[in-house]
């Protein structure tokens, strides 16, 4: 029967009855293949970045070594396997290689194990076959104390459950995490002391400033406190709040915690700096608000909410909220109306007004009752609305149109549109080129001068109409309507609720017209 291996450090296993008077050999071959698995160390001088750690079965391999260092100069990290991957391993690995790179030991296709150049770490093989993995032994190491002689450099987050002593300088490359209170005792530290990054990166104590002190920056950048200058003029903040804290930064701006900020030739920003010289800027996005607000009373006077525009400081424009008391109920418009005033060159008001009132009506040209029929007001220089509820001007004050409280409008002439060349009349309807007369008998539309004969038939015209269809008389009207219908032309009239058709042939017609008369349309 043939010898078997141990799986780990592949150590011989004669079978009963072998290897009779030569088993000396063997034995001595598994003491010195002990001795070098428990305590045996080996130095590896790397020439390539691929290295194979193998342990053979019953002969001298490298890979029964504790211990083993691995040297040589590499241009690139390190693959170190671990073979067989059916061998459970433990190792004590240096990585003193040169050129700065990382040694990565794998034993199959599981997790690998990447050593650091210029340390050393302890590590095992899992022995899983084809998904065999390497792993830090001492990976979550705990430990009742622990000495570093030299440097702690920490790669990750460093947390105290209990007070910590540093004696020496200490590097944390990826930050700290204190959650309980932290002390800083830099000698002679004193309540409300500050503390700032010094020259050399080393935080520097910087004693509190007496009463009445402001903290500047020295020569070299060092912050140190100065005396306050007396104000020579009332510095009240208006809407600061109470102990937030005020600063300049290196373009003269001031801020009030981030939020407000005075930059010079440019003016004022809550929220977002101010740029281009746009005096104040509010925010920078579409929720921004400027809000003036007072009070709301309910009788007397309020107070006034004006936003004025001037040049030299001389008056130009002013738009504020108007000052009539506002009623109580939730579903009044009345009172803080919107008003456009404008100025004189001698600062006296002007008299062009635009007023919006919150029921909805809308004044041009004058402050008008906001309690007006009208939707929209426009009145002349002299706010006078006399009976129209709109007029237009020209540049001489003549009357150009007019729509008075009946609903008429009037278009050309003077202020009240005595002898306009065209009218919408509510009761007349349009008439074209003829004065404002009383009611005409003949019906909606009345072209001509408006001079009647001797039977009160007026002088006029009237355009033909081109018909689809006669049904579209009323009985009960007076109309008289002329048309062109399927090769015919026609009047149509009544006569004592009758409506009757005089119509004539007009298609290829090339003599005389026969007219007839009845009671519908003729010849078509």
């Amino acid at each position: 029967m043939p010898s078997t291996y141990t799986a780990n450090l592949g150590l011989e296993q004669p079978a009963t009855g072998e290897q009779a008077g030569v088993w000396g050999t063997t034995v001595n071959n598994t003491y010195k293949f002990l001795d070098a698995g428990i305590d045996g160390n080996l130095t590896v001088p790397l020439s390539a970045s691929a290295y194979t750690l193998l342990t053979n079965q019953g002969t001298d391999s490298l890979g029964r070594n504790k211990v083993i260092v691995f040297t040589g100069a590499l241009t690139q990290d390190g693959s170190i396997s671990i073979q067989p991957n059916s061998a459970q391993k433990i190792y004590y690995v240096i990585n003193h290689t040169t050129g700065g790179h990382a040694l990565n030991f794998s034993q199959g296709s599981g997790p690998t194990f990447k050593l650091l150049n210029g340390y050393s770490a302890v590590i095992y093989a899992d022995g899983l076959g084809g998904p065999a993995g390497v792993f830090g032994a001492l990976a979550d190491l705990q430990v009742n104390s622990l000495q570093v002689v030299t440097n702690l450099i920490v790669g990750g987050q460093v947390q105290w459950g209990a007070p910590a002593t540093f004696n020496q300088l200490s590097t944390f490359q990826l930050g700290v995490v204190i959650q309980a209170p932290m002390t800083v005792n830099l000698g002679g530290d004193a309540v409300n002391d500050m503390y700032y990054r010094g020259s050399s990166g080393q935080v520097t104590r910087l004693p509190i400033g007496n009463a009445g002190y402001q903290l500047t920056v020295g020569t070299g950048g060092v912050p140190t406190w100065t005396a306050q200058p007396a104000p020579t003029l009332p510095m009240t903040i208006i809407g600061a709040s109470p102990n937030y804290i005020f600063t300049a930064d290196s373009s003269g701006r001031m801020y009030q915690d981030g939020n407000l900020m005075f930059t010079t030739n440019q003016g004022m920003g809550l929220g977002a700096g101010p740029i281009g010289g746009r005096g104040l800027v509010v925010g920078r996005n579409l929720g921004a608000v400027v809000e003036l607000d007072v009070p709301k009373v309910t009788s007397g006077t309020a107070a006034g909410r004006v936003l004025m525009f001037s040049t030299d400081y001389v008056p130009r424009w002013q738009m504020f909220i108007s000052t009539e008391p506002e009623v109580a109920d939730v579903k009044s418009t009345a009172g803080a109306n919107f008003i456009l005033a404008g100025y004189n060159n001698d600062t006296s008001a002007g008299s062009n007004f635009l007023c919006a009132y919150r029921n909805g009506r809308l004044s041009i040209g004058s402050v008008y009752n906001d309690q007006y029929d009208a939707k929209l007001v426009v009145i002349n220089a002299g706010g006078v609305a006399s009976t129209y509820i709109q007029q237009w001007l020209n540049n001489g004050g003549g009357g150009v149109a007019s729509l008075d409280n009946s609903g008429n409008l009037n278009i050309a002439g003077t202020l009240t549109c005595a002898n306009p060349f065209l009218t919408l009349n509510n009761m007349k309807g349009l008439e074209i080129g003829v004065p404002a007369a009383p009611n005409h008998p003949l019906g909606l539309l009345h072209i001509g001068n408006g001079n009647a004969n001797a039977a009160g038939i007026p002088s006029c015209s009237i355009c033909l109409e081109k018909s689809t269809t006669t049904a579209n008389l009323n009985a009960s009207q007076n109309v008289v309507r002329l048309f062109y219908y399927q090769g015919g032309f026609c009047i149509q009239y009544q006569i004592g609720g009758v409506t009757y058709y005089l119509s004539a042939p007009i298609t290829n017609q090339t003599g005389p017209v026969t007219w007839q008369v009845g009671t519908s349309p003729m010849f078509f």
